[in-house]
């Protein structure tokens, strides 16, 4: 059974894993568009399982927490990974 505290720190977990995602699209996007660095296309392929990762954690916070949505997180994080090799 969840308590009132587990679930604001679930959410506040949500909300951080959300924040270094977005810092994370934030510091690529600054090196493409004002130091006009073209990014490969292995980069091009892993913003995309980075950009799936923070859509898991932005359903968790707009529809509520739900296995499914993690199932997203952990999916597009593995499926990154094996691009990445």
């Amino acid at each position: 059974m969840k308590t009132l505290s587990s679930t604001i720190v679930i959410s506040d977990l949500n909300i951080l894993g959300l924040l270094g995602i977005s810092v994370t699209l934030i510091v690529a996007f600054y090196y493409q568009i004002i130091l006009h660095e073209i990014p490969c296309p292995l980069c091009l392929l892993q913003r995309v399982g980075i950009i799936m990762i923070g859509i898991g954690f932005l359903f968790n916070l707009i529809f509520g927490i739900n296995q499914l949505h993690y199932s997203i997180i952990i999916l597009s994080s593995i499926t990154t990974c094996i691009t990445a090799t």
